[in-house]
Formats: structure tokens, C-alpha cells, sequence
């Protein structure tokens, strides 16, 4: 999932010093009376001025509410953002460059966070102090200008183009010629029923009656004290995570109902969203306690993992093997689930690649199904080190090319399992092109695609390039299990075709009623929808995707069914408010646009 934007923290602690630019704020003198303000405990009256003036306040929620999915800044917000960051970050670099110990820039980001009243001084001092080696060790190895780094780290074009263009090897093999697929109904073919679970986040250190509504990125945690009667002992429709009894009750549920699944995708995140908080032991801790659970409860069924972008400590950062990183080394999490993923599956793993960057093959049902596990986090724009390489990071695309190449070869179907959505700005825009003319290539081998970190049920339509009206593939958001935020506990179950083409014939996704669960104990799941009756009213093919896409264009009904889907929750509806005019724009453009260097609006 997208989780707390860290860099949103960092941005508007460090960065909200100064938003829109306005002649008459001097920044050193706010800097000044900010570390005054901070020692006395009394915020001074320039402070405030500046504040108002620098509209902090706007800022700070633009970022902090950044939708997920495919956010589209609007050109005035994108104006907005990209002047209160270079504005910002210019002075910040300037002090880098000219000596300034990275501890004292640091301590004036802390300041100005807490001063500015973003965060707690808990928060702000846990994000920055997290945060600050990785930036010093980007500044350190590459000049960079503000522009640059505002480009980065918004995902808007704040006027700089940062990232090299660089290109996969496709094969000089011919590709076959395609035919279009032709899915039978469930009852007409041999399936088997694959289930999808996704962003787990469970959370060790919640607390049943803390508060719910607190002012911290994320809540229900015993140090924010005594709350009230929404955190209850599975959940709160809040800021916050589940507690464990909340994914045992859901893995108890699925092992009495689903008890013949033949095969889990956990398509990544796994830790909590206190990210201020974060150390490896903790990562790992909730890493290796959720997967324990899955195996304890699933001993017979093979389950294939991906990696989220909260699996790194810090949040988001997974050096590329061509950049050394004292702060970052990932070999501790390689190592981890190079102990853990193999165990969970009784076949054959590609050898070297999970240590080589925490990717994977292996031949599930050999002939006929190959399961690939792409790190998504070398396409992350908040995996700072990427701006010291970018270029198909760890070589894992074209590794890809390779297994797709094999698997075509030899008359397999390919599952593609991974965490970030190639088509969202999250994912970096070269190497989201680059994974486009992969799938273009080999449309016929990918027969599914399973992501999360979004939190929200949603799809990605895959176009031909070279004909952008005919539909190739599509790719399946599955919601969250974790209720961050507002939102229901859910999972996924597709019902996959074994007789040819391994597609999803249908899937069902189910939910947890998470105020009912806490009033009575009932935790129970109900199904919410069906793709084939409900959703789609025809068979989930990348056609039938985009025939939706283009009805939600016209039919606000049909759009708005979606949207419930989409938030699979009252509070949030609630909480993020109707979706009209250009917010319902921006959500179907999101679901016809796989390719973030190219979004179809």
C-alpha cells in the first residue's frame, strides 16, 4: 500500500518551511524564530505569519490525502506543489552542499514539523531521524537541484526531467499469432480457486479501547492514550492497522469456508504503518509472525509471496545492487525470505534471485503454470536510491523477459504476482513503459496479475501499443485486509481455468462487517461481489475490463456500483466524500491506464 507518504512527512517538516513562494518570508528568519519557537515551547508570532502565508496547512493535506490509485495532480495543485517544494528544497540543498553537518539540517526539519504543528514531536523526530541518512547519502553521491528532487518525490513534472530512458532486450523470436481467449462459465470448465490476500499491516502493538482519531499518521496504538469505544479488539474503521486476532479470525474463516483452495498469492506488506517507529527486528517480526500464520493454518497449500514497499527499513528503500548503502543494506530481508518463501511452496524456486533482489520464479504446476514475483520496489519513485540508478534495477525486467521467453517456449501460462501497480505514479515511468511492452510481448503467456498496495478494489486495463483501443491484459487490485483506512477487511478468490488458459474465469471478493465484528464478535466474512454477475456482467476478460472502463464513462450508476466496491466501506465513503466531475475522471482514468510515463487522460 501506499501507506503514510513519508516523504509527505519529510516534505512538509522539512519542506513545508516555505510553500508557495512569497517574496516577503525570509526564510532564515523563519528558520530563526522556528528554533525559538521550538526551545520555548511558545510559537512565535512570526511563525504563525509565515505559516499562513506559506498556506502549510493546505499543503500538508494535499499530501497527506494524496489518493491512491492513480492520482492525477490537477495542473493548479500541481503548481502549487511543485513552487512550496522547490521553494523549499532549494535552500535545504544549498545548505548541503555548502557544509552544513547533515545533523543540524536535520534538527531544523524536526523543528519546523513540530512548530508548524504537522506532527508530535514523536513523529516528526522518529521520521526525519529515519529518513536523513538515506538523503544524505543520495546528496552525497549526486548533485542535484531542487527541481530534481521536487520531481522525484511529488510524481508531478515539477519542470525537470530526471529519470534516463533505457530499454528491455525483447527477443528476436517472433511473436506468436493471438487469438482472442473465450472463457467459459465456471460451471462449463475444471478450475482451481486461487486466493488473493494483500497488505496484511498487522499491527503488534495494537491496543483494544486506545484512541482511534488521534493526531499521528497512524492510531490505536496504547501510547495515545484511552480512546473510545471504535477500537474495538478487531479494528477500528480509522488510521490503523489490525491487530492479529483480526487476521486469525480472518485465516480461521477462510480455512472453515475455503477449504479448498488450492493456492495463496500474498502479494506483499506485511508490517505496520508506524513508520517513525520502524527498526528491521520489528519488520521482521511481523513478517515472520504473519507468515507463520498462513503456514500453520494452510500447511498443504503452496503460497507465493511478493514484497511490499513497507518491507524495507526505512519504508521504500531497496538499494539497486549497483549502489552501495551503509544505511540500507537489505540483506537481513533477503536472507529472510530466503528462509521463509521457499518453505512455503513445494516447488522448485529460481536460484539466486530472491538474494539477488527479492524476485522469483518457480514452475507451480510445471507445463502449465509458472509463478513470477516481480520486487516492485525498483519502480517505487519513494526508493530514493533511485536516483543514483534507475536503469532496470538488479536486471530484474530483463531476467523477466527471460522467464517469459521460457515459459512461452515451453507452452506455459504465467502469473505475475507484485505489489505496486505499474500504472499508478508510484511506479517510476520508465521501467512502468518498459513492463507495458513486456506484457504487449507476451500477452498471450500472462494469464493473471495480482497487486495491492492501493488498499482499494481496482483494475488496470493493459492496451496494445501499437493499437491503444484493443485491450491485452489486465491487472488485479485486490483491496487490504488491514482496515487503514476506513476501510473493511477483505480478500479475494479467483477461479481459475485449467483446461487452457489459465485465466480467471470469475472471482468473488469477501468482506468483514468490522463494525459488527466488534459490537458482537461476529467475524464472519459475506461475499461483496462477483466479477461476472456483478461487476462486469460478462466474463472477466481484458475486453470485457475495458468495455466497463468505457460504460463508466456515461453511466454514473455503473460508476458509482464500482465506487462502492472500491471503498467496500461506509466510513470511507464518508470519510473521502462523493466522487464527481473530475474526481470521477481521475478514478476511470486510473483504470485504463497500466503505463504511468502515458496515462489515457
Amino acid at each position: 500500500m501506499r501507506g503514510v507518504r513519508c516523504m509527505a512527512l519529510l516534505l512538509t517538516a522539512a519542506a513545508a518551511v516555505a510553500a508557495v513562494e512569497p517574496p516577503n518570508v525570509d526564510f532564515m528568519r523563519f528558520l530563526l524564530e522556528a528554533h525559538r519557537s521550538y526551545v520555548t515551547g511558545q510559537v512565535r508570532p512570526y511563525v504563525q505569519y509565515a505559516k499562513k502565508e506559506m498556506r502549510v496547512t493546505e499543503v500538508h493535506n494535499i499530501l497527506r490525502n494524496r489518493p491512491g490509485g492513480i492520482p492525477r495532480w490537477s495542473a493548479p495543485v500541481q503548481d502549487l506543489l511543485c513552487t512550496e517544494c522547490e521553494f523549499a528544497i532549494a535552500p535545504v540543498l544549498l545548505e548541503f552542499y555548502s557544509g552544513t553537518p547533515i545533523d543540524q539540517i536535520a534538527e531544523q526539519a524536526i523543528e519546523a514539523c513540530v512548530v508548524l504543528d504537522l506532527y508530535d514531536e514523536e513523529v516528526c523526530r522518529g521520521s526525519v531521524e529515519l529518513a536523513i541518512p538515506t538523503i544524505a547519502e543520495v546528496l552525497s553521491a549526486r548533485r542535484t537541484t531542487a527541481a530534481e528532487v521536487c520531481t522525484y518525490i511529488i510524481g508531478a513534472q515539477c519542470g525537470s526531467v530526471i529519470w534516463p530512458q533505457w530499454e528491455v532486450q525483447l527477443p528476436d523470436t517472433p511473436k506468436p499469432p493471438h487469438i482472442e481467449p473465450v472463457l467459459p462459465d465456471v460451471s462449463e470448465t475444471t478450475t482451481i480457486k486461487v486466493l488473493q490476500l494483500s497488505d496484511l499491516h498487522v499491527d503488534l502493538d495494537y491496543a483494544e479501547g486506545s484512541e482511534a482519531f488521534c493526531s499521528m499518521p497512524m492510531c490505536c496504538h496504547a501510547s495515545q492514550g484511552q480512546g473510545n469505544a471504535t477500537t474495538g479488539p478487531y479494528g477500528a474503521l480509522a488510521d490503523c492497522d489490525i491487530p492479529m486476532a483480526t487476521l486469525d479470525a480472518t485465516l480461521d474463516w477462510i480455512t472453515e469456508n475455503h477449504a479448498d483452495v488450492d493456492i495463496i498469492y500474498l502479494t506483499g506488506d506485511l508490517p505496520a504503518h508506524d513508520i517513525w517507529n520502524q527498526t528491521r527486528e520489528g519488520n521482521e517480526a511481523a513478517i515472520r509472525a504473519s507468515l507463520t500464520k498462513l503456514q500453520a493454518r494452510f500447511p498443504n497449500t503452496p503460497v507465493y509471496s511478493s514484497i511490499g514497499n513497507h518491507a524495507p527499513c526505512f519504508i521504500n528503500i531497496y538499494p539497486p545492487a549497483t549502489v552501495e548503502s551503509e544505511t540500507n543494506s537489505v540483506e537481513w530481508l533477503e536472507a529472510t525470505f530466503g528462509e521463509l518463501w521457499p518453505a512455503l511452496f513445494p516447488t522448485e524456486i529460481t536460484e539466486g534471485t530472491i538474494d539477488r533482489g527479492s524476485f522469483y520464479a518457480s514452475r507451480a504446476i510445471p507445463g502449465k503454470l509458472r509463478v513470477i514475483s516481480i520486487n516492485s520496489n525498483f519502480c517505487n519513485n519513494l526508493n530514493w536510491l533511485l536516483l543514483l540508478d534507475s536503469v532496470d534495477p538488479n536486471g530484474e525486467l530483463q531476467w523477466l523477459v527471460e522467464q517469459l521467453q521460457e515459459a512461452e517456449d515451453l507452452g506455459e501460462k504465467v502469473h505475475l504476482l507484485s505489489h505496486i501497480p505499474p500504472g499508478i505514479t508510484d511506479c517510476l515511468p520508465t521501467w512502468s513503459h518498459q513492463f507495458n511492452r513486456i506484457v504487449n510481448r507476451y500477452e498471450d503467456t500472462i494469464s493473471g496479475q495480482f497487486y495491492g498496495h492501493t488498499h482499494k478494489d481496482e483494475f488496470e486495463v493493459f492496451y496494445d501499443l501499437e493499437d491503444p483501443g484493443r485491450a491485452v491484459s489486465v491487472a488485479y487490485i485486490t483491496p487490504a485486509v488491514t482496515t487503514y483506512s476506513y476501510k473493511n477487511p477483505t480478500y479475494r478468490i479467483f477461479h481459475v481455468d485449467t483446461n487452457s488458459t489459465w485465466m480467471a474465469v470469475d472471482y468473488d471478493t469477501y468482506w468483514m462487517d468490522l463494525e459488527r465484528a466488534n459490537a458482537v464478535g461476529d467475524t464472519s466474512y459475506s461475499k461483496l461481489y462477483s466479477a461476472r454477475a456483478d461487476l462486469l456482467e460478462a466474463p472477466p476478460t481484458p475486453q470485457n475490463f475495458d468495455r466497463l472502463v468505457q460504460r463508466m464513462k456515461t453511466d454514473s450508476d455503473k460508476f458509482q456500483q464500482y465506487m462502492s466496491y472500491y471503498y467496500h466501506s461506509d466510513a470511507a465513503q464518508v470519510h473521502y466524500g462523493p466522487c464527481e466531475g473530475a474526481c470521477r475522471d481521475q478514478k476511470i482514468c486510473g483504470t485504463e491506464t497500466s503505463d504511468s510515463s502515458n496515462p489515457r487522460c
